[in-house]
């Protein structure tokens, strides 16, 4: 296989890695009991799918996880809305699907890292860069003073990344102004935002509650999240009334 296949191999598994997410979180066991239905080719009601996302009724250590929803063919206005369109089955498979493509985005980003095999000869710094499989990814002459930072440049032009950071043998991070001399072997791997993590459920209401995330959830037309404190506390008074509603969960 020469170069410029292996390296369209891996470049074609980091476009499909590269692609916008549109992350949502739905609650780990129902999802999986929902997958084993599907399995079976057995009845789905709307309540199972409701409970994916309608956390105020869960246990706090309860797992919700994310999926990724762009590969959903059609925009929503929220799980009723889909329900109606698609059924309780056909949702619950857009669902099961979001998970499935969010491990297959990151399994593939996990996989792409890049050995690259520095020395020098004749005067000049000889760089070879490897997939985890051993093919040849690229292969290059810099001068005796070049800086990483140039190989980074030619990996990026290579890979189509959008960034990528060094690391050596023990795993310390390389700064891109040292010299390539300095290293004979370096870990090169693309640069992304983490991968959005799996939280508990309560967890996930605090951050709802603080409005740090965002987006995260659908929203079913008449349901409002309610905190855990609000739906074990004292009775509800006219002041509780006056308040804004605690922030709605909704689909793009």
């Amino acid at each position: 296989m020469s170069v410029d296949e292996a390296c369209e191999n891996i470049t074609d598994e980091q476009e499909s890695c590269d692609d916008s997410v549109d992350i949502s979180y739905v609650h780990e066991q129902s999802l999986n009991e929902i997958k084993s239905k599907l399995d079976a080719n057995e009845e789905i009601i709307a309540g199972q799918v409701n409970q994916l996302f309608f956390q105020e009724f869960l246990p706090d250590d309860d797992m919700m996880v994310p999926i990724d929803m762009q590969g959903a063919s059609v925009e929503y206005d929220g799980l009723e809305d889909m329900l109606e369109k698609l059924g309780p089955k056909g949702a619950a498979e857009v669902f099961v699907n979001g998970r499935n493509l969010f491990e297959q985005k990151y399994a593939m980003s996990a996989r792409t890292v890049l050995t690259a095999h520095i020395c020098s000869q004749s005067g000049n710094i000889q760089v070879c860069t490897t997939s985890l499989a051993g093919l040849i990814v690229t292969e290059g002459s810099f001068s005796a003073d070049a800086k990483v930072l140039e190989l980074h440049a030619t990996i990026l032009d290579r890979m189509g990344w959008p960034g990528a950071r060094f690391m050596s043998d023990d795993g310390a991070v390389v700064k891109k102004t040292d010299n390539l001399k300095q290293h004979c072997r370096l870990t090169v791997e693309p640069e992304y935002l983490d991968a959005p993590q799996p939280m508990t459920v309560k967890e996930l209401r605090d951050l709802l509650a603080e409005d740090i995330l965002v987006d995260t959830l659908f929203e079913g037309e008449e349901e409002e999240f309610i905190e855990e404190s609000e739906a074990s506390g004292g009775e509800d008074t006219e002041e509780e009334d006056d308040e804004p509603p605690a922030k709605k969960a909704k689909i793009d």
